[in-house]
């Protein structure tokens, strides 16, 4: 006996995954990081592909001040403190609206790219970097972030909060960004803006 096509499709969509509906919180996250998690402002990262657990943790370190809170340049987004919106937000809206972005594609960032400082940036990449951020730094599963494709000063600001110790990080990471110059972290942040190739 056949079975019915609303059950076929059920167990499909247990096996395939389906993508989490939109929470109203995403509404304000997207002043900043673009419709559906796809930044257009070189300040604000994509966060559209990133892992479930990965941005669970991001939120959590905004709520209990572990990661610096950046304000926007922009004027008509002056307002927008990532910690204040963190606190805003209670553990079940986190995790809809972590899952949400988690079901979305990831989109580079189009900017220029100086190839020689790129490929400076790679050599450090796999000297340093490439144990916990696999695939140039493209890979979600790690739950690292996904760094290949980001905006260049996004990723310059992050880096030089990482050196200078604002922002919580592994013992491990900080070993190997203790290394760094600040040259290395602008060659890296060109690296991972080029797409991580």
């Amino acid at each position: 006996m056949r079975q019915p096509v609303v059950c076929t499709l059920l167990l499909l969509g247990i096996h395939v995954g389906l993508a989490a509906a939109a929470p109203p919180e995403v509404t304000g996250c997207a002043k900043c990081h673009g419709d559906n998690g796809v930044s257009v402002k070189p300040e604000a990262p994509t966060i559209a592909g990133m892992s479930s657990p990965y941005l669970d943790a991001q939120m959590s370190a905004y709520q209990n001040g572990k990661r610096p809170c950046p304000k926007m340049s922009d004027p008509k987004l002056s307002d927008s403190d990532m910690c204040e919106a963190a606190k805003k937000l209670t553990a079940t809206q986190v995790s809809e609206t972590s899952a949400y972005y988690a079901g979305q594609k990831f989109v580079p960032a189009s900017q220029s790219i100086d190839a020689a400082l790129a490929a400076k940036g790679k050599a450090l990449h796999d000297a340093h970097c490439a144990t916990c951020h696999s695939g140039g730094g493209s890979e979600a599963a790690d739950d690292a972030g996904i760094l290949a494709g980001q905006w260049k000063p996004y990723l310059q600001a992050t880096l030089q909060d990482y050196t200078a110790g604002k922002r919580a990080q592994p013992d491990s990471m900080k070993r190997q960004m203790s290394r760094l110059s600040s040259a290395d972290v602008n060659a890296l942040a060109e690296y991972y803006a080029s797409g991580g190739h």
